[in-house]
């Protein structure tokens, strides 16, 4: 059993000095003695997206003599017990101040940071990050202190939540004055959306959050540089990915360059300073080759935007309604999608992990006979033949040896059907992005064991993990003697107890060295996609599919060195509603539409299907925005060395592999690349997390297609996703050359647009509105923001 740190009491510990509200523990924390001094920040500044990493950065000062010990954030369970402990080794000397971070995930609303030395809790304090709907962003600014921030402010009422702006669980700004104060890992900015650094120095930067914040990008976060006097500092300590431009020298415009002054009808009279660039990489967002303002770069999932501009002076600083300026240059980062929730593995994916043999009870029919040969040959058969002996008195020395035997046997017989083998099951989710040589990777691993044993887990380099929450199979022995994550340079779990022939699980999660090797020559053609994709890897890609918008493309099998002819028609999706793990993997019943009975489902097919359920979205909720590879390989590519044991490792680990497509003369906008806002609501509505709301009424929301020149539609689609009990509704979309709502239906949440070019105005938008039909003026339709899906050619 692990040691639990002596509390010292209420002398030593100290009390709260915070310089918010005492009663906030959102933010920084301060707590101190006579001898030591400690600071605390848990969050982004005391910020968090729920199912996220969480930093928490300790900062300790020693006034007394030499001090070896931790810093620890405990987990507890609901019941209160503490669950994990996260901690990292710190050493003071007298005099000394000394930074740590730890880097956590947690369930509860509040835990608690402290430092330990010799098993006694020298500090402590409660800590409670204030959580930021998903919905919502929390966008990070490094600036000086001194810094203008009204023209930051308005980026918060960037949401997809209308009713989230300006609303305490609205997108936060988090303000950091020096670059010390970020992350120093990857999964400690996993709840940051938006990093805006302007007019401070990079150079402080340490290396791990210079990799960082670039496995940050990567992963979908938007990072945007401003330029102006403070350009040369902004760029000086960021890695060369991350900066898209090569800088020159700062220039002056007497008066505003048009394309800033259209932004926000703003006079742009005066004298404004902006950086030039000898070079850029990516795509010009505003101005020209001459006199480029702002450049975006992709980068992985993200993306990097640079602005000629100091974002803290003029003309920012005299603009009003900035929040258009920031919609629109905050468009295009996240470009692939795929974003796996952190409970991606609890519910019915994590017992999956279970799926083994040895943790099968035995049948019925065994036990039965077991027990009845147990009763006959120790009570009536024991009896009748020492009577006959006329030796009933030995029965004191029969009884305990037909136990020990039976007992024995039992033993003999478990250990024959469930094996003296340490098993550790597997399942994954590996995003790679096109040209990146690193990966994004989830595990859930479960251990099996056949004795009763504390295990300890070493994870790679880059990969953290902890115990997954309540998933045990068996007798859960000591639940709560709580788990070590040593976080010193590799993270390790210890006392991770497993009782016998019993199973637990953990999860994993970081980034690995990968090279993606699936190779591709697709283009849009003739409203579909069409080429070929190779196998370059050195296994076999099982249950292959191309994904593109809502279009499914069943591929099979593709061994190591093979290729596979591509042809995916985008005039027609092919999947229901209902849970999407059905549309892969369902079966055609005569002419019906894709059916396959949940019952049906067994083995390797119910595992994949709970995966892309899971990492989809029951209703297709998390689809990638953009055409992606979705396979499989039967092992894990990652997996811990567990000390002291050589387990015998089984997996699957599911590939989400996005692609780029040629797009020639065509191009094709899929579902979740289009921009929404909601324009228009009669009745009652609400917002219940990713769903809209409404009830004797209807909700009108337009929609901006992403196109950079003129084209001419040859097909609009729009989806429609009722969510919730069923609910009688209409759907319209907005006929812009009749100049009213015409009603469609939506045929198995889906229909085609005819005319299409008619659905699309001039300036690239389009309407849809949902509309409930009921008598009972409080029945309530639950339901999805409609999406549209636009293909075309260039003119």
């Amino acid at each position: 059993m692990a040691t639990q740190p002596q509390d010292l009491g209420k002398l030593d510990i100290g009390s709260v000095i915070s310089p918010n509200n005492p009663a906030d523990r959102s933010k920084t924390i301060i707590t101190e003695n006579k001898k030591l001094k400690m600071t605390v920040i848990a969050g982004i500044k005391g910020y968090h997206h729920p199912q996220k990493w969480i930093p928490v950065k300790f900062i300790l000062e020693n006034y007394g003599p030499s001090v070896n010990g931790y810093v620890e954030v405990i987990e507890n369970n609901p019941a209160g017990n503490p669950r994990n402990i996260f901690r990292k080794r710190l050493d003071l000397a007298q005099g000394a101040r000394k930074k740590a971070e730890l880097t956590i995930m947690v369930d509860q609303p509040f835990f608690k940071a402290r430092y330990v030395s010799r098993d006694k809790v020298l500090l402590q304090t409660t800590l409670s990050p204030r959580w930021v709907e998903p919905f919502a962003n929390i966008i990070g600014v490094l600036t000086n202190e001194d810094s203008n921030m009204n023209f930051f402010k308005d980026i918060t009422a960037i949401t997809q939540n209308p009713q989230l702006v300006n609303s305490p669980q609205g997108s936060q700004l988090a303000v950091f004055n020096n670059p010390t104060e970020l992350p120093e890992s990857y999964l400690g900015l996993s709840s940051l959306d938006i990093l805006i650094i302007n007019g401070v120095s990079t150079a402080e930067l340490s290396s791990a959050q210079k990799k960082a914040i670039l496995d940050w990008v990567r992963d979908g976060g938007l990072l945007i540089l401003g330029g102006g006097p403070g350009a040369s500092k902004v760029i000086s300590g960021l890695p060369s990915e991350a900066v898209p431009v090569e800088i020159g020298v700062n220039k002056t415009h007497q008066d505003l360059p048009s394309p800033l002054k259209l932004a926000n009808n703003y006079e742009g009279k005066g004298t404004f300073i902006y950086t030039s660039i000898k070079s850029y990489q990516g795509d010009i967002n505003l101005g020209n080759e001459e006199a480029p303002y702002i450049v975006g770069k992709d980068l992985g999932n993200g993306r990097v935007v640079w602005v000629a501009f100091d974002l803290s002076q003029r003309p920012f600083s005299e603009w009003r309604a900035n929040d258009k300026f920031w919609e629109k240059i905050t468009l295009g980062s996240n470009k692939y999608g795929l974003n796996v929730p952190y409970n991606v593995w609890h519910g019915a994916l994590g017992e999956l992990l279970f799926n083994i043999p040895a943790l099968k009870a035995p049948s019925l029919t065994v036990v039965i006979a077991f027990l009845f040969l147990y009763l006959l040959i120790v009570s009536p058969l024991n009896y009748f033949i020492l009577k006959k002996l006329d030796k009933r008195e030995w029965a004191w020395v029969t009884i305990p040896i037909f136990i020990a035997i039976f007992g024995l046997s039992s033993y003999w017989y478990a250990y024959m059907t469930k094996g003296g083998d340490v098993i550790v099951n597997q399942l994954g989710i590996l995003k790679a992005y096109p040209k990146e040589k690193s990966a994004k990777l989830y595990n859930a691993f479960g251990i099996f064991s056949p004795g009763k044993t504390s295990y300890i887990i070493n994870m790679p380099e880059g990969i953290s993990g902890l115990p997954m929450p309540g998933h045990y199979y068996g007798n859960p022995m000591t639940m709560f003697d709580p788990s070590i994550i040593d976080q010193d340079n590799k993270v390790t779990i210890s006392n991770f107890n497993v009782a016998s022939w019993t199973m637990r699980s953990f999860l994993t999660s970081g980034r690995i060295d990968f090279e993606n090797k699936l190779a591709y020559n697709l283009s849009y053609v003739d409203g579909g996609i069409k080429g070929k994709i190779k196998n370059n890897f050195d296994y076999p890609l099982t249950d292959v599919f191309v994904v593109a918008g809502k279009h499914i493309m069943k591929v099979g099998t593709i061994q190591p060195g093979n290729e596979k002819e591509i042809k995916l028609k985008l005039n027609k999706p092919n999947f229901n509603q209902g849970p999407i793990g059905m549309q892969f993997f369902g079966r055609k019943r005569g002419n019906s539409k894709r059916i396959m009975v949940p019952e049906t489902y067994s083995g390797t097919m119910l595992i994949k299907t709970e995966m892309l359920n899971l990492a989809l979205g029951y209703e297709a909720e998390n689809m990638p925005k953009s055409p992606t590879v979705i396979a499989w390989i039967n092992k894990p590519i990652m997996v811990p060395d567990i000390s002291g044991k050589k387990p015998i490792y089984r997996g699957q680990t599911m590939l989400m592999l996005p692609i780029d497509i040629s797009s020639k003369d065509h191009f094709v906008i899929h579902p979740g690349q289009i921009s929404y806002q909601l324009v228009n609501k009669i009745g009652r509505f609400r917002i219940d997390g990713p769903n809209f709301v409404i009830s004797n009424g209807c909700a009108d929301f337009e929609y901006s297609i992403p196109a950079k020149q003129k084209y001419t539609p040859l097909s609009t689609s729009l989806f429609m996703r009722q969510m919730g009990p069923p609910t009688m509704y209409k759907v319209y979309a907005y006929n812009f050359k009749k100049g009213e709502w015409i009603q469609v239906e939506t045929k198995q949440g889906w229909v085609d647009l005819k005319p299409s070019q008619e659905y699309i105005s001039p300036d690239n938008k389009a309407k849809a509105r949902i509309e409930i039909i009921s008598k009972n003026k409080r029945e309530e339709l639950y339901f999805r923001a409609p999406e549209f899906e636009v293909t075309g050619k260039w003119q």
